[in-house]
């Protein structure tokens, strides 16, 4: 068992370069619940190849930086990896909140489409949310939406996250048709065909043991205090313990 984190991910080139204060909570969880202490990539071109991931059984990808696309390679070898057991968790992030901004979800969608799912905007915005909280994170307040426990979907992922789950801001998700996954999460005030926030899909493939989630923010996982690429909120309601069951089933432990 061996986790490998993407080391082109928006979270990990934080934490590779902001003090490595960004993840150090998110690294801890997932290390525990998967009981492999997790790996970073190298960040080499075209690196997640069948051959590099084959030694891992679970993937993490924190939203793919704008400036590093993946290949088609890369994104034959992932689906490959998935369909012969492997098991991907992908955090995507907001899509763009002015006209000018970097996208951050474009090369996560063609990750995502390859599982039935849709990343889309407009951007949903924690400070629009009917059931927003502010949060103080570095001094500063920070406006964000919280999903509270009683509106998530019932699955071994979400049991006991009785405080629910709390972000800034996100993208929207949604199902094509046919997709095989099961909604985890929807957004606070938002239909479930235009707003999702998490996603499950187990044996996407039809005839393996892979399994993939999918979430439409990955700046809640950052340490108390970090404040880029967005407010760090791994401490905040039940972010921590979504985390950690996430991984317990990816990794087949519930």
């Amino acid at each position: 068992m061996r986790v490998l984190i993407d080391r082109k991910s928006l979270q990990a080139h934080a934490h590779k370069t902001r003090g490595k204060n960004r993840l150090g909570a998110f690294l801890k969880v997932v290390g525990a619940a998967s009981g492999v202490k997790p790996e970073f990539s190298d960040g080499a071109e075209g690196e997640l190849q069948p051959r590099r991931l084959s030694a891992y059984k679970l993937l993490v990808v924190l939203t793919r930086r704008p400036i590093l696309p993946f290949d088609i390679d890369e994104l034959l070898a992932i689906e490959d990896f998935v369909r012969k057991g492997g098991s991907l968790l992908l955090m995507s992030n907001h899509a763009p909140l002015k006209h000018n901004d970097p996208d951050f979800i474009k090369h996560d969608k063609e990750l995502a489409r390859i599982y039935g799912v849709i990343l889309d905007g407009p951007a949903y915005k924690g400070k629009f949310a009917e059931s927003g909280l502010h949060v103080e994170v570095g001094g500063k307040w920070w406006p964000c939406a919280h999903i509270e426990g009683r509106n998530l979907v019932t699955h071994s992922i979400t049991e006991g996250l009785d405080e629910g789950v709390l972000f800034d801001d996100s993208c929207r998700m949604r199902l094509a048709r046919g997709s095989r996954a099961e909604v985890l999460a929807t957004l606070p005030g938002v239909t479930e065909d235009a707003g999702i926030f998490a996603v499950a899909l187990d044996n996407p493939c039809g005839n393996s043991s892979g399994r993939v989630v999918i979430t439409a923010n990955s700046g809640f996982i950052g340490n108390a205090g970090t404040i880029r690429p967005g407010p760090g909120l791994i401490g905040q309601k039940d972010n921590s313990k979504f985390i950690q069951q996430i991984v317990e089933w990816l990794c087949h432990k519930r």
